[in-house]
């Protein structure tokens, strides 16, 4: 299920609690980054893949202690996510970019991992399997909803 700010919605909720993080891949020529997780449950891979991406950051403290294993999983505007950051990051930004994550088109992904460490990432547009999205209404996927537009 493609994820970007047009359909973006405050209770969406997503179900990778306890996966393992397995890594990270950037592909910076074509703009894009895969996060690979692996079920819980039987141990099969997926991926997290992200478009047109802006900005990636990865902490590797261990606060927590060490697991690769994740917590939680936000999808949020990046234009929100970034307000109280708001002249850090665009001093860190360069020319003309700031604008594009303050635009709203533009995703904030954190992934916080058990060990405390997290991984955002701001990107146009996401991919995430369809099992691994609920909406926090209901319990079903944005699939079975019908505000919901598989095309996108």
């Amino acid at each position: 299920m493609k994820i970007d700010s047009t359909g973006l919605r405050n209770d969406d909720k997503y179900d990778v609690h306890d996966d393992a993080f397995l890594g990270i891949a950037i592909d910076n020529e074509r703009k894009r980054c895969t996060c690979t997780l692996e079920r819980w449950q039987d141990g099969t891979a997926y991926a997290l893949q992200c478009e047109n991406v802006l900005r990636v950051n990865y902490t590797c403290y261990e606060t927590w202690g060490q697991s690769l294993r994740v917590y939680h999983l936000s999808v949020t505007s990046a234009r929100e996510a970034l307000a109280a950051v708001y002249d850090e990051e665009r001093a860190e930004c360069p020319q003309g970019h700031f604008s594009k994550i303050t635009d709203g088109q533009y995703l904030f992904i954190e992934i916080i991992l058990i060990s405390g460490d997290v991984i955002t990432i701001i990107c146009q547009n996401a991919i995430l399997p369809d099992d691994k999205i609920l909406s926090a209404s209901d319990g079903q996927s944005e699939q079975e909803d019908p505000l919901f537009d598989e095309g996108r």
